[in-house]
């Protein structure tokens, strides 16, 4: 549910080949966002991108990706994103 007041947004970029544990990792991500009350998350996915050795990758029509961004994006109160921090940073030192 949404409410008024101050929030904390945040934003991470990775490959859209990004997996954890066989899962793309925005599936993970969402899932866990989800689970814990997060306000609401926004995966998309770039038509083009470079990152850090500046290697321009495009989408192209007979690919569905070349190692492309993309972004998921959150909006939630500042204290739930302070539990939900504090719990995924237990289950990361546990997997």
């Amino acid at each position: 549910m949404l409410t008024s007041g101050k929030a904390t947004k945040v934003t991470v970029y990775l490959s859209d080949t990004a997996k954890h544990h066989g899962v793309p990792v925005y599936t993970s991500v969402l899932d866990y966002l989800y689970k814990n009350g997060v306000a609401g998350a926004t995966v998309t996915k770039g038509v083009a991108g470079f990152g850090l050795h500046h290697h321009i990758h495009t989408a192209h029509i007979l690919e569905l990706s070349d190692h492309l961004p993309s972004r998921w994006s959150s909006s939630t109160p500042r204290r739930k994103w302070r539990r939900s921090c504090r719990s995924w940073s237990s289950a990361a030192d546990a997997a």
